[in-house]
């Protein structure tokens, strides 16, 4: 059995992985966004999304389709629902097969769904959790976006940080 059919990387990813230069002032996100797009060939497998923010957190294999109505796709839209998200995601990891899923949302919501994350972590299920967090500077929002505590509480979970 091949690595893409176990889900995991087919080789040739370190080939095109995108360079990125040192004090290139790009978001992390976007940087992701360039990462997912460079590897997505390689990990055929690799399903997911975000819950509901996909457009801010760009965790989005573009032209993948959507996993909704017709059950084809590799973008899933769990909506707003992190819980839900995270145990469809160790769901999927936990049945075996070869889909290797990723779930994604802002750090200060990570809280909804740090029981699943805590589980995925214990049960060490093969899953990509994203998180996605600016505390370089103050938001137009103020600081519900900067949940400096919310490192602390991931990192706390045994096998997690």
């Amino acid at each position: 059995m091949g690595p893409r059919l176990a889900g995991g990387v087919a080789r040739g990813l370190a080939c095109i992985a995108p360079d990125f230069a040192a004090g290139e002032s790009l978001a992390t996100r976007a940087a992701g966004q360039k990462t997912m797009a460079a590897f997505s060939q390689f990990a055929p497998t690799m399903i997911g999304g975000a819950a509901d923010l996909v457009e801010s957190t760009k965790t989005e294999f573009v032209g993948a389709g959507t996993y909704s109505g017709v059950h084809s796709g590799r973008n899933v839209p769990f909506g707003i629902r992190e819980h839900a998200m995270g145990t469809i995601v160790n769901g999927a990891a936990a049945h075996g097969g070869i889909v290797k899923p990723y779930g994604s949302t802002f750090l200060i919501f990570s809280d909804y769904m740090r029981p699943s994350v805590r589980l995925s972590a214990l049960m060490r299920l093969p899953v990509v959790w994203v998180v996605d967090a600016r505390l370089d500077r103050p938001r137009r929002d103020g600081p519900n976006h900067q949940p400096i505590e919310h490192y602390a509480a991931l990192r706390a979970i045994p096998s997690c940080g």
